[in-house]
């Protein structure tokens, strides 16, 4: 069934740039948005991803997307032998032989999500974005091989080692574009359709239980959310971003991919049915990320 979104979906100004958040374990849910969206006959013109976001960019480019090779590789990044409890990773990534070993996994992992295989060079219309330890500066990688950039924008913090590229040190996107919108604009996006992962909400109690990794886990995602308000604010004020959002689910647990795939098909299909970007008028916010409903700097923004 055909939404009336999709008409204002396909009008949207190109390049269209389908940007993915950094989100841990919640990235698996942009796999379902992405589903509906290329349901209903949808394709981006650019790929641009970050942090674990960065997976789902590079799974997509190249022939038709291949999402069911994507699924495939959320279910590997959750089983026992990579990630699993993000916790049970953070604990282990202290033990210097083991962090080698889980490194070595993750890129083992992270190489089939590369339709093209792990030798192929970044396309054109992919960005994955990394973050330098060096300069503190985000780097938006768009050539060389598809792998190394992946392995370097989605080197989760603690559990995995930098990468040595060029003289930088490049670590997990997010901890400097969780949400790439700027580097969407650099690569001449005219307009954004931005799959968000959310931060869930966390009251006082449940944060007295949480251990170490839970605590310093929910102080970056609130670090993140930080960057994504004053990233969207720049990116509305000169293109359309359509957002699609979603703050369900463990940033932590990445043992259950195929749920999270399910909340990620309900967001898009909820925003859909729900009448967004109708109407695309110009720059502005179409949609509003889970959280920022009542911002006061995407305010002015906000389209219907």
């Amino acid at each position: 069934m055909s939404h009336p979104s999709v008409a204002g979906l396909r009008s949207l100004p190109g390049p269209v740039a389908w940007v993915f958040t950094g989100g841990g374990a919640r990235a698996a849910a942009q796999v379902g948005m992405a589903e509906v969206l290329t349901e209903q006959g949808l394709v981006p013109d650019l790929l641009i991803g970050s942090s674990t976001g960065a997976i789902n960019a590079a799974g997509l480019c190249g022939a038709d997307g291949h999402l069911a090779h994507l699924r495939r590789t959320w279910e590997l990044i959750g089983s026992e032998s990579s990630l699993g409890s993000l916790g049970t990773a953070a604990v282990r990534a202290f033990a210097p032989r083991r962090t080698g070993r889980s490194a070595r996994e993750y890129r083992s992992i992270l190489a089939r999500a590369i339709v093209a295989g792990p030798e192929a060079t970044m396309p054109p219309d992919l960005v994955l974005v990394a973050s330098d330890l060096v300069s503190g500066s985000p780097v938006a990688q768009n050539s060389g091989p598809i792998l190394d950039a992946l392995c370097a924008a989605a080197a989760i913090p603690v559990i995995f080692p930098p990468l040595e590229h060029d003289g930088m040190l490049l670590l997990d996107g997010g901890l400097t574009a969780s949400a790439p919108l700027d580097q969407a604009l650099a690569a001449g996006a005219g307009s954004i359709v931005l799959l968000d992962t959310g931060v869930s909400a966390v009251g006082e109690d449940a944060v007295a239980l949480m251990r170490w990794w839970q605590m310093a886990g929910l102080a970056y995602g609130h670090q993140i959310r930080g960057q994504l308000g004053h990233a969207l604010v720049r990116a509305a004020e000169q293109v359309p971003v359509v957002t699609i959002s979603t703050d369900e689910g463990g940033q932590f647990d990445f043992t259950r991919p195929e749920e999270l795939i399910g909340t990620g098909r309900s967001a898009a299909s909820s925003a859909l049915a729900h009448g967004l970007a109708v109407n695309v008028r110009g720059p502005g916010v179409y949609g509003v990320p889970a959280g920022f409903e009542a911002d006061p700097r995407l305010l002015p923004l906000q389209r219907e």
